[in-house]
């Protein structure tokens, strides 16, 4: 993609074809990475914006859609730390709730939190690798060739680490009281 590499009309035409294209994987990522509700629509903005500033350190040997992702996941994982230095700062332990979608009443919002909060303790417990490759696949919609290319696992080993991730996962969920 040397296109989106330089500065012409078309390169901007591409990026706004990349954001089209890549919009719904990156909101579903910043979703699994647990971004703030409040926060996902401006993290998205966020990302395309992000790419189109380092667009010169994209590696086009790599597929581009693994590296707008891995930019969505490091903005959340940068504002969660973000989040965490000012809560120590102010003396708090625990992060505030998440606010609640209005459709819901009190109940299934609870509900819902605490479903979600078991899935992402449960994806915390991965090792770096295995939440990775079950990110590139699930969010990232990436084939396991494309997933191989990008992370640089074999073939075989992408297939038998997203198999362990989701046997990780499913033993995890297991023992938690999902409603």
């Amino acid at each position: 993609m040397k296109l989106v590499q330089n500065e012409s009309p078309q390169a901007k035409k591409a990026f706004g074809l990349l954001y089209e294209r890549n919009k719904g994987s990156v909101m579903a990522t910043l979703r699994y990475w647990n971004a703030p509700q409040n926060q996902v629509e401006e993290l998205m903005h966020d990302v395309f914006i992000k790419a189109y500033q380092n667009r010169m350190s994209y590696d086009s040997t790599r597929p581009l859609k693994a590296w707008v992702l891995t930019i969505a996941k490091n903005l959340v994982l940068d504002t969660h730390r973000k989040k965490k230095e000012i809560l120590e700062k102010n003396g708090d332990e625990q992060p505030g709730g998440s606010i609640p979608d209005e459709r819901l009443d009190a109940e299934s919002a609870l509900i819902e939190k605490s479903n979600q909060d078991s899935v992402f303790s449960c994806i915390q417990n991965l090792n770096s690798t295995q939440k990775e490759v079950l990110q590139l696949r699930i969010e990232g919609e990436l084939s396991y060739d494309e997933i191989s290319e990008e992370t640089g696992l074999s073939l075989s080993a992408v297939k038998s680490t997203l198999h362990r991730a989701k046997l990780a996962l499913i033993e995890c969920l297991k023992g938690k009281d999902l409603k």
